[in-house]
C-alpha cells in the first residue's frame, strides 16, 4: 500500500474519484467496479477508500473513518 493514497486510480476506468483499495488482494477500483469486485470475491469484504480514508467491511456493514496525516 503506497503512502501516497491519492495516487491510486481505478484499474478499470482510471478515475481517481471514490477509489476503493481491496485490503485482501490490492485491487483498486471506483465505486461501481469495487462493488462488482467484492460481489465476485465474497471473502474480500475489507476495503479502504483512498481519498476519504474510510475502511468499509461489507460483511458486517460497518465503515470506520481513519484520521492520520502523512
Amino acid at each position: 500500500l503506497s503512502l501516497f493514497l491519492s495516487a491510486y486510480r481505478c484499474e478499470h476506468c482510471h478515475t481517481t474519484e471514490t477509489v476503493w483499495f481491496c485490503l485482501s488482494c490490492g485491487v483498486a477500483a471506483c465505486e461501481p467496479h469495487a462493488d462488482d469486485h467484492q460481489g465476485r470475491h465474497s471473502t474480500h469484504s475489507l476495503a479502504l477508500e483512498v481519498n476519504d480514508r474510510v475502511v468499509r467491511c461489507r460483511e458486517v456493514g460497518v465503515s470506520l473513518s481513519l484520521s492520520f496525516s502523512l
